[in-house]
């Protein structure tokens, strides 16, 4: 099963020291299912806000991520699902 890797992010000090990181020996399926609820989040919390500004590149950007996550989502679960000679379609 493929994990994560350790990833660092979000400087915030003069030298660039990240403050956060996705941990390592995630289950990869489970890092972008919960990418997936974030950017749920982030569409529940713009609300209106992101229905009635559709032209603007967040709103793209917020869609074009949840796109691209479901699509690896349905993949790996796929390619689980033949590995353990099951059909999850």
């Amino acid at each position: 099963m493929t994990k994560t890797a350790t990833h660092q992010f979000f400087p915030c000090t003069t030298d660039q020291k990240d403050l956060f990181s996705v941990n390592a020996d995630i289950p990869v399926l489970d890092a972008l299912e919960l990418a997936d609820c974030f950017i749920t989040t982030a569409e529940e919390l713009l609300g209106e806000d992101l229905v009635n500004t559709s032209g603007t590149a967040a709103f793209h950007l917020i869609q074009f991520g949840r796109a691209t996550l479901e699509s690896v989502i349905t993949a790996l679960i796929n390619e689980e699902a033949k590995r353990r000679g099951g059909n999850h379609a």
